[in-house]
């Protein structure tokens, strides 16, 4: 049974949500150091990022009281990335949005969190006028490509290097496990 769950949207101008965001991405592993551009993205309307929130007694999660709940996750959806060739397909003008970041603690897995956040931005895009998802994830990573596959994603493309270079940055040999990336899109 999933808990109780809504997403919070990040404040842009909150040290303290700016905070909570970088210790996520330091136990996700990936991408602590692009927090502070993120904020930035948010606040120019580029990015939309949420906390994953439940609540601690099993009750209704309430979005208006910022401090409610438990934070543990995050999730985002990108408008426009302009500044990043890598994602330059993800512009909004052509009707599309990528959803990415996605985050959940270790010990809130395998409960439908991730699931249930990745439906309501769904919902969310769809609200704004989005046309059609796009998301990469690790062609190798934790069966993501059959959990993306039964949420209605299609695969687009297989790039089997496309992380080389930020495994190469941090001093990790890559590998074809750790550095191949799936391109999946679906229709909205």
């Amino acid at each position: 049974m999933t808990p109780n769950m809504s997403l919070r949207p990040v404040i842009p101008t909150s040290k303290e949500d700016e905070e909570a965001l970088y210790q996520m991405r330091i136990a996700c592993g990936w991408d602590a150091p692009r927090v502070s551009a993120w904020m930035k993205d948010i606040e120019s309307g580029q990015r939309l990022l949420w906390f994953i929130v439940i609540s601690s007694e099993g009750d209704s999660v309430s979005t208006e009281d910022k401090k409610d709940g438990i934070l543990v996750g995050m999730i985002a959806l990108v408008l426009e990335n302009e500044n990043n060739t890598r994602n330059s397909f993800s512009l909004s003008k052509f009707g599309t949005a990528q959803i990415c970041s996605l985050f959940v603690y270790p010990q809130y897995r395998r409960g439908g969190l991730g699931k249930a956040a990745f439906l309501e931005v769904e919902e969310h895009a769809r609200k704004l006028g989005v046309k059609m998802i796009l998301l990469q994830t690790g062609t190798y990573e934790n069966n993501n490509v059959p959990r993306y596959e039964k949420l209605g994603y299609q695969q687009v493309e297989v790039v089997p290097d496309w992380w080389a270079a930020d495994w190469l940055a941090v001093g990790v040999v890559p590998t074809a496990e750790n550095s191949s990336a799936t391109f999946m899109e679906k229709w909205l």
